[in-house]
This record gives C-alpha cells, sequence and structure tokens, in this order.
C-alpha cells in the first residue's frame, strides 16, 4: 500500500489537496472518501489507509481549502481540551 499527499488544480483557479491511499495490487474500484468538518485528519487518513488495505483506491480532498487549508483536528483535543 502507499500513501501521499497529492495537489489538484481547481477549475476556477488555485488548487487543493488530497490525501490518496493505494492498494499494492490492482484496484478493485475507487472511493472518494468525503472529510468530516475536522479535515482530513489522522481518522480520515486511517479510513482511507484501512480501505486500501482491502484494495481499493481512496483519495480523500481537502474540501475546505478556499476557507482555511489543510485543516487537521484531532477530535479528542477538542471534546476533552
Amino acid at each position: 500500500m502507499t500513501d501521499q499527499n497529492v495537489t489538484i488544480p481547481a477549475f476556477s483557479g488555485g488548487s487543493f489537496s488530497a490525501y490518496l491511499a493505494a492498494p499494492s495490487t490492482q484496484p478493485l474500484a475507487g472511493i472518494v472518501l468525503i472529510q468530516e468538518v475536522l479535515g482530513v485528519n489522522n481518522n480520515m487518513r486511517q479510513t482511507a489507509d484501512d480501505f486500501a488495505k482491502a484494495g481499493y483506491l481512496v483519495i480523500v480532498p481537502d474540501l475546505y481549502w478556499r476557507l482555511e487549508p489543510d485543516v487537521q483536528l484531532d477530535p479528542e483535543a477538542i471534546l476533552f481540551g
């Protein structure tokens, strides 16, 4: 399995990042994993990695890049301070 951050050009200008997790074999299918409001954080990357281990090619785009790029909040830090 390989994982990496990739940059995707936006149609209206600019670019945004996405986390890409690829299986070590030919992908069964592709999945676009929609991020939580907490960003493309460890939880989202781990979920993508789990799908990749099961044979899927997964991308998790940074949907809020125009507001604040690369947000990665920890839900436990928010809940338990």
